[in-house]
């Protein structure tokens, strides 16, 4: 049973399991925002608030990465859960929007 990345609560991540955490998800973001810029929709509803949202959510999981060196990993956790669920929230909401239009 291998694991590519262990990660214990209450240390403190290295660098490089910190970046392939936070990295990965950003580049999951931004690659999604992407699609979303560059897919036509017959939708009324702007995908703006979408492309917004992933770019800001890829900016943030960044900005963790840049000082996670001083946060606890319990911390960088909660943080990265929380920048998802937005996604997710953001995501539904829009659908509520196109299905409601």
């Amino acid at each position: 049973n291998k694991k590519i990345v262990h990660i214990e609560l209450g240390h403190v991540l290295t660098d490089e399991k910190r970046w392939l955490l936070l990295g990965s998800l950003a580049l999951c973001w931004l690659t999604l925002a992407f699609l979303e810029l560059v897919t036509q929709s017959n939708s009324l509803v702007s995908r703006r608030w979408l492309v917004t949202g992933r770019v800001l959510g890829a900016t943030l999981l960044i900005g963790c990465g840049l000082l996670g060196g001083a946060l606890d990993t319990g911390w960088i956790l909660l943080f990265t859960t929380v920048v998802c669920t937005a996604q997710i929230v953001l995501d539904v909401s829009w659908q509520a929007n196109i299905h409601h239009t």
